[in-house]
């Protein structure tokens, strides 16, 4: 066992889960910073129908690998192949700092809404130099897509209201409430909606990660699904079953996503690079509109689940997707963690910039 390889592939799979949890910092700008892009994106295009197959065969190898040289050599050369050793270590690094991180950003989303989003927003802005520079000849049709990625982005940020899952979510526990007062079973935290959106908002997340530029965190926040997720990543420190079994079905979707989606992200970058990276630039542009740190509030009386039982909090604060103009005296923080999130930013485009690896 290489023991400062093996430290390096964590310390580098856990600044990528750093990246993957928070908005605006790509895990694929992450792995173009690195000088791991092309490695990953090979390991994954290794993928292909017979895999199923394949690892039926592994499987069946394994019980006889300490015996039999044939079956270990066997297991090695399949793992080489698809460089399993260096993606399983990156994997570890990375689910161990999202685990670490998820219930700090649940913190800073619910008490701290503007200056984390200001955060965000800063970070985003400068980002999105990152696809823009990857165009190899800008060309007066780019704008077609670059305002196609716009005009998405706003749209579902705008379609997906905050407010309104929230009145969703507090039925639904109302209505699960209501069931086991009449002995009809506990109360469930998720539904099947919420398994189905779980799935392929996991599916959508990894495949952004396939592209430098893009976050996979952004996409479930216009997805609506970002909250969610980091709740569920939380609550496995109080070992729910329900989280697991709804990140369970994350991750299915996540799988599927990397089955399905790999190949066609590599083939559309070989043949549409330059149309893909205007899409991009302008879907990150569009993500700022759902990342603008000021938002009208509503202040609802809901029904929540904390700690395996519901209950109703009144006034609750929800913020809305409705963006505002904010106050002189709401601007001070705010404006120094747009800075800051501007600044770190900077720093990790000018190191991928520096190392010269393209997508």
């Amino acid at each position: 066992m290489n023991f400062p390889v093996l430290l390096r592939d964590l310390a580098t799979g856990a600044m990528i889960g750093v990246a993957n949890i928070i908005p605006g910092v790509s895990g694929g700008t992450f792995l173009l910073v690195f000088g791991i892009y092309g490695r990953v994106m090979a390991s994954l295009d290794t993928i292909h129908k017979g895999m199923i197959a394949e690892l039926r065969n592994i499987a069946a190898a394994i019980p006889g690998a300490l015996v039999k040289p044939e079956n270990r050599s066997r297991i090695c050369v399949w793992l080489t192949a698809h460089d399993f050793l260096f993606l399983s270590r990156l994997l570890l690094g990375a689910a161990t700092a999202i685990l670490i991180l998820s219930g700090v950003m649940k913190y800073l989303l619910t008490n701290q809404f503007e200056p984390t989003h200001a955060f965000f927003f800063g970070l985003i802005l400068v980002s999105i130099i990152i696809p823009f520079r990857l165009l190899q000849k800008w060309q007066a049709i780019h704008v077609v897509p670059l305002l196609a990625g716009l005009g998405l982005t706003i749209y579902v940020t705008n379609a997906v209201n905050p407010a309104t899952r929230a009145r969703t979510k507090s039925e639904y526990y109302a209505g699960q409430l209501a069931d086991e007062s009449n002995s009809q079973g506990p109360v469930r935290t998720y539904s099947v909606i919420d398994y189905t959106a779980g799935a392929l908002s996991g599916a959508c997340a990894v495949s952004a990660m396939a592209l430098p530029g893009i976050s996979g965190s952004l996409v479930l926040i216009l997805l609506g699904q970002y909250y969610t997720v980091l709740s569920a990543i939380s609550e496995l420190k109080h070992f729910s079953l329900e989280a697991a079994a709804f990140l369970g079905v994350f991750s299915i979707g996540m799988l599927l996503g990397i089955l399905l989606f790999a190949k066609l992200i590599t083939w559309v970058l070989a043949h549409f690079h330059d149309v893909t990276m205007a899409f991009l630039t302008g879907l990150m542009g569009g993500s700022l509109w759902a990342l603008w740190p000021f938002r009208e509030k509503a202040v609802l009386d809901l029904y929540v689940k904390s700690g395996g039982t519901v209950a109703i909090v009144r006034d609750m604060v929800v913020h809305t997707n409705r963006n505002i103009f904010p106050s002189a005296e709401q601007l001070a923080l705010p404006v120094i963690m747009f800075l800051l999130g501007c600044g770190v930013m900077s720093l990790f485009a000018f190191r991928r910039e520096a190392s010269g690896e393209q997508a």
